[in-house]
């Protein structure tokens, strides 16, 4: 079963959930909230239903596009990310989890080096290096951002 299929039977399972989501972000609207996070509205709902209500956070996104479909002039108050910037967020994950597999290989190395053999030096070796390595990164974005 696809996580569409999967929504669609949680809405089915609760089926005043929509409606009291939707009433939660018209309410914040009202209020003059500018930016709304689904997860957000989701957890205000789970305080004032506990018990009463099954409130799952995997399904905050469908929710929120459910309701963009129904009322688009809200898409302004919700972050949209789309799959295209999805694809970058996991491309810049990766390159930051190889990023700090290097630094910690690099601090290990050093830490071998200098005969510095305690886990802390090392760890702090690694994460000196990683914070170099992430501003040297930071730096050539800047620069294809300005170029």
């Amino acid at each position: 079963m696809d996580h569409k299929q999967k929504f669609e039977e949680y809405l089915a399972e609760n089926p005043g959930m929509y409606e009291l989501f939707k009433a939660k972000v018209l309410d914040k609207v009202r209020e003059g909230l500018t930016r709304i996070s689904a997860n957000g509205v989701l957890s205000e709902l789970r305080e004032e239903y506990a018990g009463k209500a099954s409130i799952n956070n995997t399904f905050a996104t469908p929710l929120k596009y459910k309701l963009l479909a129904e009322r688009p002039a809200l898409k302004n108050f919700f972050e949209c990310r789309g799959p295209a910037a999805r694809g970058k967020n996991k491309e810049q994950t990766q390159r930051i989890i190889n990023t700090l597999a290097q630094a910690a290989r690099l601090g290990l190395g050093v830490a071998a080096e200098t005969g510095r053999a305690d886990a802390e030096s090392a760890i702090r070796l690694a994460l000196q290096a990683a914070a170099r390595i992430m501003q040297q990164l930071k730096g050539q974005q800047l620069k294809r951002q300005i170029a």
